[in-house]
């Protein structure tokens, strides 16, 4: 039914607001994942499979998906051994995940940016408990701070670090025996069998 809402002077016909609908639910994966991407170049007449042309390259990366992921390895293939997408051939694509995703961990990353006035070499350390949420809080922290886009960084190596090779002190302040976090404002669970909508005294929220 091509139905007419009318708002004011303004026709918005229904099957217009059912498409906006469907368009915005169609969710993208947000946030980094970890691929390993392995590819080569193609085997052809002038270079056979043996020789040092069509060596396999295997490829850690961060992305969104499986398609930015492919995309970013033949940017870092053409930089490396001037292998393309033209002729070059992906032989695998798979994600990554943690061993322990439950345990807390430092990590430490070494990259490069690019800012408006250079490029820039930078290490930062973060407190996760998995490498993609570091990876997360990495483009965050540095869009916020240096106005850094994600394409702009690229991410040399990761490491999963002890608390005694950490050098950051936003970091190094949780590896206290003694550390406490105080609780300034508490609400208590009611039963289900106690509430109600309306209470004769105010519930005190601070001990």
């Amino acid at each position: 039914h091509n139905c007419s809402l009318f708002r004011g002077r303004r026709a918005v016909s229904l099957t217009c607001v059912r498409a906006m609908v469907k368009k915005g639910d169609v969710r993208l994966p947000t946030g980094q994942s970890q691929y390993m991407v392995v590819g080569r170049y193609v085997p052809n007449a002038k270079y056979t499979a043996d020789s040092a042309q069509c060596k396999v390259y295997r490829m850690k990366l961060f992305a969104k998906n499986k398609v930015v992921a492919r995309s970013r390895f033949w940017y870092f293939m053409g930089r490396l051994c001037r292998v393309k997408k033209a002729n070059g051939q992906i032989i695998s694509v798979n994600q990554m995940y943690d061993k322990n995703p439950e345990v807390v961990k430092n990590f430490g990353f070494w990259f490069r940016y690019e800012s408006r006035t250079g490029t820039h070499n930078a290490y930062k350390e973060f407190r996760a408990m998995k490498l993609t949420d570091a990876v997360n809080m990495l483009y965050q922290d540095m869009a916020g701070r240096s106005r850094a886009k994600a394409n702009a960084i690229q991410i040399l190596k990761t490491a999963e670090l002890e608390a005694k090779e950490c050098k950051r002190p936003i970091v190094k302040q949780f590896h206290s025996s003694k550390i406490k976090f105080p609780l300034p404002h508490r609400v208590i669970k009611t039963p289900k069998e106690f509430k109600t909508t309306f209470k004769a005294s105010r519930p005190n929220t601070y001990f």
